[in-house]
């Protein structure tokens, strides 16, 4: 373990050297062009513009490919470290977690050193908050937990933000009163006897979501408002039955099959997400919807193809 993470370290460093020399490369020249811009014609100058612009497609294309290769490298190997999923020991699944993690964050790691400018007018977040998850199940039972948020607010103009808002959610929920038939995992066999059951979830998951804002001022506060979608990557999860109501005649309507140690999923579930943010001065406060936009499986164990999560996100922060 210990070698895998020195490992994971001298990736990371690896990885930081082209980033860095390519961001102190483009400072350099940014502090060149801007002498010289003083002193030439504008005719040269709209030259060197053209210049710059064609030059930047290079840059974008240094963060994509450094951006997915040390997602893939340092998240991948940082995955095995992730708790051990619930029904599944095996290191792939956390390699893989691990690595859609690194997707997520690595990419915006390298614009943010490669592209962003140094007077920028973007800002950070940094808060925490609450939230109240919930599945399109008849008996579900919402029970409040909470969030970690790192928000990066890029500036686009007087009236739009770009928003991309880094989440750690801990989201859990019950399904109650629920008809349960238990099954084994590999030949699907009848394990024991029918019963209702109180279903409990406790889940955490590491959210991305890309929210363009509309924004606008009234009294000293900007208001925005944003549309955009999240990915949820599981981070840590479990599911824990309590009978309700012990059953011996045969229940026809079931509303799961609970399949006992059944694999883990590795992948996390895609959501619309709806937001409405208040900024005034240095505080900031957000409601965030996120409503899946398929039949999720990140509810493990169970059997039903209908039930899809919702969660309602109610964040504060500090603006700097």
């Amino acid at each position: 373990m210990q070698s895998r993470l020195l490992f994971s370290i001298v990736i990371f460093f690896i990885l930081l050297y082209p980033v860095e020399g390519f961001s102190q490369l483009e400072f350099q020249k940014r502090l060149s062009f801007d002498r010289e811009s003083a002193q030439i014609p504008a005719s040269y100058q709209y030259s060197q513009e053209n210049e710059k612009f064609y030059h930047k497609g290079g840059k974008i294309f240094a963060v994509i490919t450094l951006g997915i290769a040390g997602g893939l490298i340092f998240g991948g190997s940082l995955g095995i470290f992730l708790p051990e999923p619930q029904g599944n020991s095996e290191e792939l699944i956390r390699v893989f977690r691990g690595a859609e993690l690194g997707l997520l964050v690595f990419p915006v790691y390298c614009y943010e050193r490669i592209l962003v400018e140094p007077d920028n007018r973007n800002q950070w977040v940094i808060g925490t908050g609450g939230n109240i998850t919930i599945a399109n199940h008849a008996n579900w039972q919402a029970n409040p937990e909470y969030t970690l948020i790192v928000n990066r607010l890029y500036y686009i103009s007087s009236n739009w933000n770009f928003n991309v808002a880094f989440q750690y959610s801990m989201r859990k929920f019950q399904l109650a009163e629920s008809k349960l038939e238990f099954y084994n995992y590999l030949d699907h066999e009848p394990s024991s006897s029918n019963g209702i059951y109180d279903v409990n979830f406790t889940e955490g998951y590491f959210d991305i979501s890309l929210l363009p804002e509309y924004k606008f001022q009234k009294m000293n506060t900007k208001i925005g408002i944003s549309f955009g979608i999240s990915l949820a990557v599981p981070i840590y999860d479990n599911m824990a039955t309590s009978l309700v109501e012990k059953r011996y005649s045969k229940i026809d309507d079931w509303d799961f099959y609970y399949l006992n140690d059944e694999p883990a999923g590795p992948i996390g579930y895609v959501s619309a997400a709806y937001a409405i943010t208040l900024q005034k001065q240095h505080y900031f406060a957000q409601l965030l919807v996120k409503r899946s936009l398929h039949n999720t499986n990140e509810i493990f164990f169970l059997t039903d193809e209908r039930t899809r999560l919702s969660s309602f996100d109610f964040n504060f922060g500090f603006v700097f």
